[in-house]
């Protein structure tokens, strides 16, 4: 749990699992938080329809255990700053 605690202030919701998914909405906002994240060394792949119904577009962080606590803590920030530059924060 402690892995991906992190994230729950980026606005996504809690998890126990390595994978983190993050709903953005529409699949142009996905991949354009997808490239903007990549830009800053972070890898969020965008799930798209038909992967995923209309309007709940996410991102897909995979976290493991050669993650340290502060590449997540910077993934974290990241995801957050993406979401605020996009207008994404619910």
């Amino acid at each position: 749990m402690r892995i991906v605690a992190p994230f729950g202030e980026s606005g996504a919701p809690p998890f126990v699992t390595p994978i983190v998914p993050l709903v953005v909405g529409t699949a142009g906002q996905a991949c354009r938080v997808s490239a903007a994240l990549r830009a800053r060394g972070i890898l969020a792949v965008a799930i798209r329809p038909p992967t995923v119904p209309d309007g709940t577009a996410r991102l897909r962080f995979s976290v493991s255990a050669a993650h340290s606590p502060d590449d997540l803590a910077r993934a974290a920030e990241a995801a957050a700053w993406a979401l605020e530059r996009f207008q994404l924060l619910r």
